[in-house]
């Protein structure tokens, strides 16, 4: 449940989240990553993804238990049924390489107007929810932020709004854009 709700309609936070949060950009994501494990061999295969404070990395394949595994990769024994590559060696970096290049968009990252991807309250770190709704973009936080990441945040760009603010917004989007 969030406690703190910013709200924005400004043109940049728009095409930000339409370049890392919207379900077209998710789409052409999985359809970059899909090229590349088949160019890497591996067509039609699921791909491992590792998901950290910066976003969600790529980092294996599938990869039957019975068949050798290739140059360059390795089995990662955090990962079953999956191979990861080999960074010990000049294939292995190569195609890990490639595989660090397929971070996916993360609408959390880079968002305009001075509004963090993480920040803390109290001794706790948190990350944002960040949606599309209706006519704006919402960035919910599940505590109030600490002064030092708040002060930051751009009032022309960001409003802050009530939590009944919120939820009405969320129940017109519900009930398909009725008021």
């Amino acid at each position: 449940m969030p406690e703190v709700v910013y709200r924005s309609t400004h043109p940049d936070v728009l095409a930000h989240w339409d370049r890392a949060g919207s379900a077209d950009a998710q789409t052409a994501w999985r359809a970059r990553v899909d090229q590349v494990i088949a160019d890497l061999g591996f067509p039609g295969r699921r791909f491992a993804t590792s998901d950290g404070l910066r976003g969600v990395k790529v980092t294996g394949v599938e990869h039957p238990k019975d068949e050798p595994v290739p140059a360059g990769w390795r089995r990662d024994g955090s990962l079953p049924g999956a191979i990861t590559p080999d960074r010990r060696r000049r294939l292995g970096k190569e195609v890990a390489e490639r595989l660090d290049g397929l971070a996916a968009p993360n609408p959390r990252r880079d968002l305009p107007g001075g509004m963090p991807d993480v920040a803390f309250s109290s001794l706790r770190l948190m990350r944002p929810g960040v949606a599309r709704l209706g006519d704006a973009v919402v960035v919910t936080w599940s505590a109030e932020i600490d002064s030092g990441d708040a002060e930051h945040i751009d009032p022309a760009v960001w409003e802050r709004i009530r939590l009944s603010e919120y939820y009405a917004a969320v129940e017109a989007e519900q009930d398909g854009g009725q008021p």
